[in-house]
């Protein structure tokens, strides 16, 4: 059994019915350098709750998206999938619901650039984290608490994830590979009946109803041909139907992402680049994910006093899945995968000559009308119905660090998160939810633009064994989106599976927003001897989405410390 503590030195223990543990205290964690807001800190000089997740603990967990990697491996943090569905974006808590009313996601800086979360996507699912590869990153550190937040103001009441990138390193050039390979499946979660157990059971369900099961489905009555409700079915050669629908819906997922790194430089000049393919596919047919991705940076000290540099990240990634109903709905009712456990198994998958049998369709599944409104999920497949959503983002920040005097840095830095998303939905007019509308096609036109602009000075000094570090700074951000739609019903082709220009019943529509922030914020660190240790923070927000009288809010903390 192990046993650890934050700061100690982990023990192992033999499992007894008593056990005494003294923990010894491990000084090189407390070394360690701690990502904060708006800097960095020795571990053994924070006072706030953040927790600290590092490369080496990610190494062995394989995974599309940063975010997932972080179940069980931060106190306070509880990460939840909506769905199997691919690109879902996961629901990240920190410490909890922090709002009834308002959104639960923390914030996420990437390098100290703040950037979009959750779902980027209208129509489609697409994780705006997943842009982030995993194999970039040197470190997760999750600000938990108002002392340690608040210096990033009303955007952190649900908590702060900082994610902090691989940087070139001094030295040979350096040539590394990160890779996985994995396969997914669904759990078989219900024993389905085979098609003879499923007549005789309805068939016993309408005998208990009616006091017989020769029953005619159209009238409700008594069939006077005495034919049974529910009747085995046979194909081209005879033999009785006896469908899997699972085998139509369901599927082993391959799973891979491959990346490759170059690093090196000189005492000046130091550089990283890293390109990456990753591909999902999930467990339902027709879910598929893929993501293409280059991350360049490069560090120079220009002179003794002047630091400057770039960070860039550009992605491109597409999702795509099987639409039968809408987003979120796989498996609600008529949602595809569900289709697999409701469909009748004597019903046939294809007709004779081999194309999908949907005969159905508002009509009843031959002579059974129980699931008149389902759909053939082979015929959902094979005749194109579903969604996609293609991404393409720039994250990028560039900045400028001096140094005039001894402990005294001035920092500018621009950062940029830039994200273009076209998203296409197609409805057959031949089967499945397109029918009633004689075909649907909708086109989705996106782009989100963030840019933030921040400026600090830090000032470190020590007086005898009393310790200080002082921040200080502005920052001014603009976030902008736009979006136009249109969608069109009464399709002209069943094969073109876009919106197919302006003419019949078509719609279009479009939305455009903009909002500021303007900010000061400011930190006090005092430690004597590194024992006794107090932290004030402060930040004072402008938004313009608010009225000229809510405009304005304060945010601070205070936390103390001693060891």
């Amino acid at each position: 059994m192990q046993i650890s503590y934050i700061g100690m030195q982990t023990a192992e223990v033999a499992i007894a019915p008593n056990i005494r543990v003294i923990l010894k205290t491990d000084s090189k964690a407390l070394d360690e350098v701690v990502v904060v807001a708006y800097g960095t800190q020795s571990a053994r000089t924070v006072t706030a709750s953040v927790s600290t997740v590092r490369a080496d603990a990610l190494k062995d967990v394989p995974s599309v998206s940063f975010d997932q990697m972080l179940q069980g491996r931060a106190s306070g943090v509880s990460i939840t999938t909506p769905s199997a569905g691919v690109g879902q974006a996961p629901i990240v808590r920190v410490r909890g619901v922090n709002s009834i009313t308002s959104g639960t996601s923390p914030l996420y800086v990437v390098d100290g650039v703040p950037i979009e979360s959750g779902n980027l996507s209208y129509l489609a699912n697409a994780n705006a984290l997943a842009d982030i590869n995993p194999a970039d990153i040197v470190s997760m550190d999750v600000l938990k608490d108002a002392a340690a937040a608040a210096l990033y103001g009303s955007r952190a009441a649900n908590g702060v994830i900082l994610i902090t990138t691989k940087q070139g390193q001094s030295g040979k050039v350096k040539v590394s590979y990160d890779g996985f390979v994995g396969f997914s499946n669904a759990t078989d979660f219900y024993e389905m009946m085979n098609a003879q157990e499923y007549v005789d059971f309805k068939n016993l369900a309408v005998k208990n109803r009616y006091g017989t099961d020769e029953l005619s489905l159209t009238t409700g009555y008594v069939s006077p041909y005495g034919n049974k409700a529910f009747n085995m079915m046979k194909d081209a050669n005879g033999n009785y139907v006896d469908t899997d629908w699972k085998d139509a819906a369901f599927q082993n997922g391959l799973s891979q992402s491959h990346s490759v790194a170059v690093s090196g430089g000189s005492d000046k000049v130091r550089y990283y680049l890293s390109g990456n393919y990753t591909t999902q596919e999930g467990i339902v047919k027709g879910d598929k994910y893929d993501r293409l991705g280059v991350k360049a940076n490069i560090n120079v000290q220009a002179t003794d006093w002047l630091k400057v540099g770039m960070n860039t990240n550009v992605t491109t990634g597409t999702t795509s899945y099987v639409d039968a109903a809408r987003r979120g709905s796989n498996f609600a009712v008529g949602g595809f995968p569900r289709l697999a456990l409701i469909n009748a198994p004597n019903l046939p998958m294809y007709n004779e000559d081999g194309t999908p049998y949907y005969l159905a369709q508002g009509l009843g599944y031959g002579g059974n009308t129980v699931f008149s409104t389902f759909s053939n999920p082979a015929a959902i497949l094979s005749l194109g119905n579903g969604l996609s959503s293609d991404v393409t983002r720039f994250i990028g920040v560039f900045y400028a660090e001096a140094t005039p005097l001894k402990g005294l840095s001035l920092k500018t830095q621009y950062g940029v998160d830039y994200a273009r998303i076209e998203e296409q939905r197609f409805w057959s007019p031949l089967h499945g939810d397109g029918v009633n509308s004689k075909g649907l096609a909708n086109a989705y036109n996106t782009k989100n633009n963030r840019w933030t602009w921040t400026n600090t000075a830090t000032y470190n000094f020590s007086l005898g064994q009393n310790n200080f570090n002082l921040l200080a700074g502005t920052e001014a951000s603009e976030r902008n989106n736009s979006r136009w739609t249109a969608q069109r019903k009464d399709l002209q082709d069943d094969k073109f599976v876009v919106f197919q220009g302006p003419f019949g019943s078509a719609t279009a529509g479009g939305s455009l927003s903009n909002n500021t922030m303007v900010s000061y914020f400011g930190r006090i660190n005092y430690d004597y001897a590194s024992k006794y240790i107090v932290s004030l923070n402060y930040r004072r927000d402008g938004y313009s989405a608010l009225s000229e009288k809510n405009r304005w809010g304060n945010f601070g903390g205070v936390s103390a410390a001693w060891r």
